[in-house]
């Protein structure tokens, strides 16, 4: 459980956004508005409440007077974390200069004291039952756990055909020995998660995926991608792969990537989120299939999310990695392939005396930067700092 109170002073005549560290990673914001008017209830805007966890909306409720004696008062996300909750407001009849003075009000305006309220709530929640969000990088391939359990560092919010299907196992694998099967049903999806603290404002997230069979149903065979739990009731799908029962690989909120998908295959799926812009890059194979793809509010994104869907096939998941990501560029020299760097600075050692003609080609965009040097060693820099 984790308590707190708030007391928010603000002027009738002005509007006030409060923030405030819970610590632990939650964070309390209050947006109380102008009241146009000498007495609070007078308002017709509501007061937002509103708690994050690690970036993402956690908790939000909304109170509202309507007039006539009537009270709009609701949780809108979230109120299945509250145990307990209360709030009041209190008219200030203090002397102006006593509230001004001690700098209780964040007002700038010298209104008189009758324009002076204190919005006041105690709230009392439950913290998640989830793992606690990791920094990036995070690397997972499965192979640190035992054939028939699920990996204690990911959470399964709902278990599809039942608990026992959803485990590691050892008959398939993309890079190794081990992967994760999850199997949902018609009406009720196996799903996995992990959540990361989102600090980066680029962001890469990859993994591959491997679904057994077609959907009969014609419903949804698998997700993966990027949501956050408790923004909806069943959770928030931000940017995310789509195997669908017509065997289309989508690339979601957009459409279809151009890819298709065949049963026991596997697909390399990566995702390039731009939190900062909202938008993101989607490759299959190493091949850039769609681009600057917006998802509004996809900056809230926390979690890694792995689905078997309705479609009730069984769907497999393996070497997944979410890092900060750096633009990547495949190097030449005169012509040949001689590697990768993820620097803009480039250093090459070891290179034959004479005149070398060295390209810098970018992995995602195909734009290319060619140099000239007569050295033994070369230093080449990409766009510049």
């Amino acid at each position: 459980m984790k308590s707190f109170s708030a007391e928010c002073w603000f002027s009738g005549y002005e509007a006030t956004h409060y923030e405030k560290d819970l610590g632990d990673g939650y964070t309390l914001v209050v947006d109380i508005p102008r009241s146009y008017s000498d007495d609070f209830i007078d308002s017709s805007e509501p007061v937002w409440v509103r708690i994050y966890y690690l970036g993402g909306l956690y908790i939000e409720h909304i109170f509202q007077y309507l007039g006539g004696g009537r009270w709009y008062n609701e949780f809108r996300t979230g109120e299945r974390y509250v145990t307990s909750w209360s709030q009041s407001y209190q008219r200030s009849y203090e002397d102006f200069y006593w509230i001004y003075n001690k700098d209780v009000s964040s007002c700038k305006s010298q209104q008189g004291a009758s324009g002076y309220f204190m919005y006041k709530f105690d709230i009392t929640f439950k913290e998640y039952e989830l793992p606690p969000a990791e920094r990036l990088p995070i690397h997972e391939d499965f192979e640190g756990y035992s054939v028939g359990v699920f990996p204690h560092k990911w959470s399964l919010v709902w278990n599809g055909q039942g608990n026992q299907y959803q485990k590691v196992v050892e008959q398939y694998s993309y890079d190794g020995s081990k992967c994760l099967q999850l199997w949902g049903r018609d009406g009720w999806s196996a799903v996995a998660e992990r959540k990361f603290m989102p600090m980066e404002d680029v962001i890469a997230l990859e993994g591959a995926v491997m679904v057994s069979a077609v959907p009969t149903n014609g419903k949804l065979a698998c997700r993966f991608g990027f949501w956050n739990r408790d923004l909806d009731t069943w959770g928030k799908y931000f940017h995310e792969f789509h195997f669908h029962a017509d065997r289309k690989i989508y690339c979601r909120p957009d459409g279809w990537s151009g890819v298709y998908w065949s049963p026991y295959e596997w697909y390399k799926c990566k995702i390039v989120l731009d939190r900062a812009n909202m938008t993101a890059d989607y490759y299959i194979n190493d091949e850039l299939v769609m681009e600057d793809v917006k998802c509004n509010r996809s900056d809230l994104a926390n979690g890694i999310v792995l689905v078997s869907d309705h479609g009730s096939v069984k769907c497999f998941f393996d070497s997944i990695s979410l890092y900060k990501f750096v633009e990547e560029y495949d190097i030449y020299m005169d012509g040949n392939y001689i590697g990768k760097t993820q620097n803009k600075t480039i250093t090459i050692d070891g290179v034959p005396y004479g005149e070398h003609t060295f390209m810098a080609k970018n992995s995602k965009t195909g734009e290319t930067t060619v140099f000239v040097d007569r050295n033994m060693e070369i230093v080449i820099t990409v766009g510049g700092e």
